[in-house]
């Protein structure tokens, strides 16, 4: 059977028309046709809703379509102004919404709207197989118990994923579950449940095949103000923040490829002749982990990300424009409070110009925003400078580090700040596991673990590192 998977699905936006902007991209082998009885179907999952849990929406047949030079194909509404990919194959509704798609592909039940759901938060999208075509408007789950009846018991379900709206209980068909703000759905056993403020947009992460926190990345989408080349962005703060949290802010500007990059094509396996070529017999091998070796010096790359001030243009924001990196500004429970950082000039205490990194302009970061540094892949040393707050009043930088789970790794404290101070706070780890960097002032000494401190430079490191000025 082909590998198909669902790559990417664009449903709801933040204050956007969802008959121009939602889409839908599937990933399989470069210029492979998918068979006959292949279907992307979109499935209700609130009991609330008409038809409840199970209802069919809608249904996109992509039967004997073949997927684009890259491994891609995209389906877009009528009307879209995103740039894809061209060695994507696409489709493109020429009425309203998914109306009009080639060779009368798209069915749905609505007599409102051509979407993916008219008005529903709570949908599971399938990519399935079956020899006879789904219904739109009939029920894959008439007893609503999660296992789907008739026909539908019959589907072979090539990838699934659920986005599960705030109104519950709800029912999720789904091989991963997105869900706002509430644990009160259920999901099918031993699937990951995922918990966050808002969602509207799901997509696997890379080339990745599986269904844990590392597969998938999903949130809510806002207008992308940033990345020309990008029409829409994760929200962070204010209107929700994506899962994984390291993803806030990024720019979705990879519609009809692999999503926020880390994708190949091809396969490991083993050239038992050493022919360097692929013969027959050799065959992809499993669970092997490849990693792209940039520099060509044959181990591991270590990536550094530095930070600093003096380099960055005025007023830019800087939440992704660092590999491996995301900065935001927290609030005391280091949580995103949807601040950008941004670097501004200002002066120092002496009267002399400098550049620092700011909050939303403001040129410091204390106990109540803090300075957020998420790692996509964990650092094994960080190391920030900072700068003294005031003439007459001492102040102490601070920065705290934090593994995956939250568990605080390591504190470092400058010593007393005062007129043109300035300290190099540095911690390395005897393995990469820092997930973030938490980065403040304060103007009191803490015995354990930065009140208006300045920072200046920073550096990262990961297995990698850091380093923020």
């Amino acid at each position: 059977m082909l590998a198909a998977y669902i790559s990417e699905v664009q449903y709801d936006v933040l204050f956007s028309p969802d008959d121009i902007d939602q889409y839908v991209e599937l990933r399989g082998e470069p210029n492979a046709s998918l068979p006959s009885g292949t279907y992307f179907v979109t499935i209700e999952g609130w009991g609330a809703y008409p038809g409840g849990p199970g209802y069919i929406h809608s249904l996109i047949e992509v039967s004997n379509l073949s997927f684009g030079s890259n491994g891609f194909l995209t389906i877009l509404q009528a009307g879209h102004t995103y740039q894809v990919d061209p060695a994507s194959t696409r489709l493109t509704g020429t009425g309203v919404g998914f109306s009009g798609l080639p060779d009368n592909r798209w069915t749905d039940a609505s007599t409102i709207s051509d979407r993916l759901a008219h008005a529903s938060g709570s949908l599971t999208f399938l990519l399935i197989q079956t020899s006879t075509k789904p219904v739109v408007g009939s029920d894959a789950d008439v007893d609503d118990n999660g296992t789907f009846d008739g026909p539908a018991a019959a589907w072979t379900i090539l990838d699934s994923v659920s986005l599960m709206g705030f109104s519950s209980p709800g029912r999720s068909y789904g091989r991963i579950t997105f869900s706002e703000l509430t644990t009160n759905h259920n999901y099918p056993a031993g699937t990951l449940y995922t918990v966050l403020e808002n969602v509207g947009y799901v997509a696997r992460i890379g080339s990745s095949t599986g269904y844990g926190a590392e597969d998938w990345v999903s949130g809510m989408t806002d207008r992308d103000n940033v990345d020309a080349t990008s029409k829409y962005r994760f929200t962070y703060g204010t209107f929700g923040d994506p899962r994984p949290l390291v993803y806030s802010g990024r720019s979705i500007n990879h519609i009809g490829t692999y999503n926020f990059g880390g994708g190949y094509i091809g396969f490991v396996g083993l050239d038992t002749n050493g022919d360097d070529q692929v013969n027959a017999g050799e065959s992809p091998l499993q669970g092997v982990t490849a990693f792209a070796d940039a520099n060509g010096s044959g181990v591991r790359d270590s990536i550094e990300v530095r930070v600093v001030a003096e380099e960055q243009l005025l007023q830019a924001e800087l939440t992704n424009q660092f590999r491996n990196a995301t900065l935001t500004v927290a609030d005391t429970n280091n949580r995103n409070i949807g601040f950008a950082v941004r670097t501004i000039g200002t002066t120092d205490q002496a009267g002399r110009d400098i550049r620092v990194l700011s909050s939303e302009g403001i040129p410091w970061f204390d106990s109540d925003d803090r300075l957020k540094v998420i790692f996509y892949r964990e650092a094994d040393s960080v190391s920030i400078e900072a700068i003294a707050a005031e003439t007459l009043k001492v102040s102490y930088g601070r920065m705290e580090l934090y593994d995956r789970n939250n568990n605080l790794l390591e504190f470092r404290q400058t010593g007393p700040l005062i007129g043109t101070a300035r300290e190099v706070l540095s911690a390395s780890r005897p393995q990469a596991d820092i997930k973030y960097a938490i980065i403040y002032t304060n103007n009191n000494m803490s015995n354990n673990h930065m009140s208006n401190n300045q920072v200046s430079n920073s550096h990262m490191y990961n297995t990698t590192s850091s380093e923020i000025s």
